[in-house]
């Protein structure tokens, strides 16, 4: 009791208090992204010829996983990105689906004409809500795509 009562006087203890608080309404934050939470656990070897279109900053590829499909775009040498198909538009209709534009420039949604910009914000509605990020790790030549 002493140490508690003590350990409560102290100054860092409402900074403690407060750090506590910031955490917990941060992690019980619903998450408003429409589109299936799904496991995403897998890597690629981007020196692969298969991903050749990773070899040059603004390629990109289409892989499976996620929900409709996965967009692996490279924007420089040390960074990926990872960004589900899934648009979140009505993102249960089978067309849902982010395609990346002929430019390169950004992605459409085929179904709705919603465009997406590449940190996946919305740059043309119906869509208000960013397409789905996974995590990216480069080590090496592998690419470690998570969430």
């Amino acid at each position: 009791m002493y140490l508690c009562t003590k350990f409560m006087s102290h100054k860092s203890f409402s900074f403690f208090c407060a750090l506590l608080s910031i955490m917990f309404v941060t992690s019980c934050k619903k998450d408003e992204n429409p589109t299936p939470s799904v496991n995403i656990n897998f890597d690629i070897i981007v020196t692969n010829i298969e991903y050749k279109e990773l070899w040059n900053d603004g390629g990109f590829v289409y892989v499976t996983g996620g929900v409709k499909g996965i967009i692996i775009y490279r924007r420089n040498e040390d960074e990926y990105l990872a960004i589900e198909r899934n648009c979140t538009y009505k993102p249960q209709d089978s067309c849902a689906i982010a395609e990346v534009d002929a430019s390169k420039q950004y992605m459409n949604c085929k179904c709705c004409a919603s465009r997406f910009a590449w940190d996946t914000s919305v740059m043309k509605g119906p869509a208000t809500i960013p397409l789905r990020q996974y995590g990216t790790k480069l080590d090496g030549n592998r690419l470690y795509v998570y969430n």
